[in-house]
């Protein structure tokens, strides 16, 4: 029995070598590579390698060597039913063989993938069957019901929408309504801003070039050249003294009052307004000279 497989095995060989060496001749007469075969055919090299040498100890049964000379036949531009042909009547291999018609094992049928959904239909089925009978039964509703409700917890309660905003309100307090509060500001609301006797407003405006300088509450608030037309106004607690050197080009209202001139024109004058009262501070002649002369610098 031994030699008699031992004999059919190198029958095979010798039959598959004969086929790989017309092959392999094929092959490099066309100058073309294993690697060239192996990348279009997806047969590895040293499977090539084997089935051109007749090599049976390298490959896998003659059903799958068909497989590959029919596909390394195609490559090379030969017909492959006569290689497969050949290799078919050497080996016997019409049809695959199996490991269970080796060991006399029935094959068992396939499942198709429609199989498997009407498993999966029937195992829905079955479910949604078991569920509805399971509600269905009485002591199961009757469980349910015997199931006391839960005290309403204190997580449910609506949120107070004034949570956050509301007032403390004394015990004998009247709460009033709002809308009419709203509706009449004035009454609700008095002016509680404090009127300070002692505030003063000085504005002027220029009829003509004057150099200006503006002395608020002891600071010099504004000091500088101002031209014809110019407007300004300044605001103090206590007094505000103005210098102008040309004090006919330079009219003055305090707390919006009729602007008046403060002196003639091209003379220095400076004038000190209170809260109670305005003061003029008189200049002598030579004050007057000696501001003359700062102003004709300064212009």
């Amino acid at each position: 029995m031994n030699n008699r497989n031992l004999q059919s095995k190198q029958g095979l060989s010798e039959q598959l070598a004969e086929i790989g060496y017309h092959l392999q001749t094929i092959r490099q007469e066309r100058q073309i590579s294993y690697e060239d075969v192996a990348a279009k055919t997806h047969i590895p090299i040293r499977t090539l390698k084997a089935l051109e040498f007749g090599d049976l100890q390298q490959l896998p049964e003659p059903v799958y060597i068909q497989g590959f000379l029919r596909r390394y036949a195609e490559m090379l531009g030969i017909a492959p039913q006569e290689i497969a042909l050949d290799w078919s009547s050497a080996s016997g291999s019409d049809r695959p063989s199996s490991v269970g018609a080796r060991f006399g094992l029935t094959r068992l049928p396939q499942l198709r993938p429609i199989h498997l959904y009407l498993v999966y239909i029937a195992l829905v089925v079955a479910a949604v069957s078991g569920l509805s009978q399971l509600l269905n039964q009485p002591a199961y509703q009757k469980r349910v019901a015997s199931v006391p409700a839960p005290a309403n917890p204190p997580a449910s309660r609506p949120p107070s929408p004034n949570v956050g905003s509301a007032q403390p309100v004394a015990p004998n307090s009247t709460v009033t309504n709002p809308t009419a509060d709203a509706i009449k500001p004035d009454a609700v609301q008095p002016d509680t801003t404090p009127k300070s006797n002692k505030s003063i407003r000085v504005g002027i405006r220029l009829v003509g070039q004057s150099w200006v300088r503006v002395v608020a509450d002891g600071k010099t608030a504004f000091e500088g050249v101002l031209q014809e037309g110019t407007e300004q106004s300044w605001e103090a607690n206590g007094q505000i003294t103005v210098r102008a050197g040309n004090a006919g080009g330079v009219m003055v209202s305090v707390n919006d009052s009729t602007p008046q001139p403060m002196g003639g024109e091209g003379s220095v004058e400076e004038k000190t307004f209170g809260a109670s009262k305005s003061a003029e501070v008189p200049t002598d002649s030579g004050t007057n000279r000696s501001s003359e002369a700062e102003t004709t610098s300064v212009l």
